[in-house]
């Protein structure tokens, strides 16, 4: 026999109330409205009654789905079922009605219930069938609770007289979303027909005990390994949003849509409470920049819940694309009054193992090398230097550590090996902090140097960097540099020393004044110059950088001449030559001469015992009088603060003192691009511009100085090949 299933009868549900017996009153359907007076067939229509919208189907001119008053019961109208036939039924004959959702929640029983009316069932056919099915996913498939033919029809609830019907629901429709049906059909070889009503169509249950109490949880992270384990180094995912389902026929798949939904907390944390005895499913969608985990190690845990192990991914099916638009699943887990594990954080009604994760998609990475010449920038000569430890801080604080080693493209043993490289895998989107351990030996290079963000050295002052992912993203530009510190020759019989002072010179006169800072982080080299002739006899004997303040030091040294030579990097250059006699201790000047491969240098200053200037802040064994003054590049400098000396170009800033904006006025000369810088005390960079200027008036604004310190800055335009400067002062 086939079973026809177009039809559909749709339910609304009316509100829930009690039973005498504590049962539960789900849905009623009465029909207030008639539907096909006129009996029309075949059919596949729409039509709406109490609850919502019913679809009458009929397979031919012999059936008939209708709603009229001939027979009511609870209203003015029921539905009717009829099946006509004179001659015997050469082919089937079927008409049917399906019912829409309704919600069944948690339940120990439940029932179908309905009155049926008997108008013409003749006793003797033995070819009239009435069907009652039930659905639990939303129609795909369907399982009969009530098959009776036209004489058991008659000896279970007789004729023309409205009777009661009930039917027990199966428990795997407990606390899922259902849907019911009703056929009529005639078999091939009938000759009768067949006619009946039903009207007030009830679904009562018998709710579970009111314990709901018990809670589900507990932590999502990303598996940047994938073995399915959370390890300490691993980091937590704010902001997934999980989706919770039942599963009461223990098939391992949501009984329906999910009923609680939540979202992760900035440490990766999530819980469902007032949660009831039963069993349970968890969703995750693929995050962006995310995917599956392999799970490598816990494929023989992940998919058992119950074992309660913590820790441990328990997503383990995956609907749709492994990416955006995916969506992983739990298997069921078992939740029981006072029998939830104790050793997870919480008491026996609450089970905080059920843990979930995804494995990011970005990376971090690249190169760690010595810096041979101390420039700052990655050239082809230099090596790179393996066994450097290098940190992730991941946003919720977790830190994870790696070092440095030999890289070599994978699946080619010929391709070359590199040294110094380093890799953070797996990464979703968000800011972390790279931070590069100083090897002992070495100093860290200029940060930032040069115009390719890939070949420089990202650390400033050995501070972590700080890179921002978005998701499916990758950064391999952050990179570290550091040169090797050569400590000074040892000295044979008195301790001589020299220094002192790399400073900006603002206004390129060769001379230090008080408000021209000292430049840090320079690289210093000293060298021998025994004949005096003013080149290095060789390669340098000590490096050093320069301090806070811009000052530097070679001690333990023995009497002789010696060149000092600062490398500038791409921000600097030699200023005016202002004293080329480096022993003439004369101090605060700039004794730079000339630049020899991007080291400024001095010429031989002598160093004796005893014989050095005391007017210098030190003894007669230091000369802290070999100072350089430096510009920056590609600048000429005005003589004067606020004018250029050629023309009426100014700048000036207001307010002035301030405590969180200020805005620079320059009224210009010509048009064309420029910068504006403001530098702190000792000459470092706060902040910069570009800019393009017009003919006259111009203002350009600065704000967020919330996270300065008190103090005067410098404020700079460099413009037409002049630098121009102005002091700000600012308050707290």
């Amino acid at each position: 026999m086939k079973i026809f299933t177009r039809g559909v009868l749709l339910l609304l549900l009316t509100p829930v109330f009690l039973t005498s017996f504590g049962q539960t009153v789900i849905s009623t359907e009465t029909f207030p409205a008639a539907f096909n007076a006129t009996y029309t067939t075949p059919m596949n229509t729409g039509f709406y009654e109490s609850i919502g919208k019913w679809i009458g189907y009929t397979s031919d001119a012999r059936s008939v789905i209708a709603v009229d008053n001939k027979q009511h019961f609870s209203g003015p109208f029921a539905l009717r079922l009829q099946n006509n036939t004179t001659t015997n039924l050469t082919d089937e004959s079927t008409n049917r009605a399906t019912g829409p959702i309704v919600n069944l929640p948690c339940a120990t029983a439940a029932t179908f219930n309905f009155k049926i009316f008997n108008l013409n069932v003749n006793p003797a056919n033995t070819y009239f069938y009435l069907f009652v099915l039930l659905s639990k996913d939303n129609g795909s498939t369907w399982t009969p609770i009530m098959k009776k033919s036209a004489s058991e029809l008659i000896n279970s609830y007789g004729t023309n007289q409205w009777s009661d019907v009930s039917l027990q629901v199966p428990s795997e429709f407990f606390n899922s979303s259902v849907r019911y049906r009703f056929i009529g059909c005639h078999l091939p070889g009938s000759s009768f027909e067949n006619t009946l009503y039903i009207d007030d169509i009830k679904l009562i249950s018998t709710p579970c005990a009111t314990t709901s109490n018990l809670k589900l949880g507990n932590q999502i992270w990303n598996d940047f390994d994938g073995d399915g384990k959370r390890d300490l180094n691993e980091p937590s995912i704010a902001g997934a949003a999980i989706s919770l389902y039942t599963d009461n026929n223990s098939d391992n798949l949501p009984d329906g849509a999910a009923f609680k939904t939540t979202t992760s907390d900035a440490q990766g944390r999530y819980l469902f409470s007032d949660l009831a005895p039963g069993r349970y499913i968890a969703s995750m969608p693929i995050l962006p920049g995310y995917q599956q985990s392999p799970n490598s190690s816990t494929q023989e845990i992940s998919p058992f819940p119950d074992l309660n192990i913590d820790d441990v991914n328990k997503l383990v099916r995956l609907i749709g694309p492994n990416g955006p638009g995916g969506i992983l699943y739990t298997n069921a887990i078992t939740l029981s009054a006072g029998d939830e594990p104790t050793t997870d954080g919480d008491d026996g009604n609450g089970n905080l193992t059920f843990d979930l994760a995804e494995c990011g998609n970005g990376y971090i990475g690249d190169f760690v090398r010595n810096d041979l010449n101390g420039n700052g920038i990655q050239e082809a000569s230099e090596p790179g230097l393996n066994g450097v430890e290098v940190t992730i801080t991941f946003p919720d604080g977790i830190t994870s550590t790696t070092n440095t080693g030999t890289y070599n493209a994978a699946n080619n043993s010929n391709a070359p090996h590199y040294d110094g490289y380093y890799n953070f895998p797996n990464l979703g989107p968000g800011t972390y902090k790279i931070t590069f351990a100083t090897p002992a030996g070495f100093n860290a290079s200029p940060a930032n140097a040069g115009s390719n963000d890939a070949k420089d050295s990202d650390p400033v002052n050995g501070a972590p960097v700080l890179v921002t992912l978005e998701a499916n993203q990758s950064d391999f530009t952050i990179d570290a540099g550091f040169t090797k510190f050569t400590p000074p020759p040892v000295a044979t019989c008195i301790n001589l020393s020299v220094g002192n002072l790399v400073f900006s010179d603002l206004n390129g006169n060769g001379i230090k004044e008080l408000s021209e800072p000292g430049i840090s982080g320079l690289t210093v080299k000293l060298y021998a110059d025994d004949d005096g002739n003013n080149v290095p006899d060789g390669a340098a004997l000590s490096t050093v950088m320069t301090d806070e303040e811009g000052t530097y030091l070679f001690s333990n040294l023995a009497a002789g001449k010696y060149i000092v030579g600062v490398t500038t990097g791409s921000t600097y250059t030699l200023g005016t030559i202002n004293n080329a006699n480096a022993d003439d201790n004369k101090n605060n000047d700039n004794n730079g001469v000339r630049t020899v491969s991007g080291e400024v240098r001095s010429n031989f200053i002598t160093l004796s015992a005893g014989d050095e200037p005391i007017n210098d802040g030190s003894d007669n064994n230091s000369n802290l009088s070999l100072d350089f003054g430096l510009v920056m590049a590609g600048a000429r400098i005005s003589n004067m603060v606020n004018t250029d000396a050629v023309g009426t170009t100014s700048i000036s800033v207001f307010p002035n003192p301030t405590s969180d904006y200020v805005t620079v006025k320059v009224d210009a000369t010509a048009s064309g691009a420029g910068i504006v810088r403001i530098t702190d005390g000792l000459g470092h960079l706060i902040t910069t511009k570009n800019i393009t200027l017009r003919n006259g008036a111009n203002t350009i604004t600065f704000t967020d100085f919330g996270k300065l310190n008190a103090g005067k800055y410098n404020v700079q335009l460099l413009f037409n090949y002049h630098v121009y400067n102005q002091q700000m002062i600012l308050v707290k």
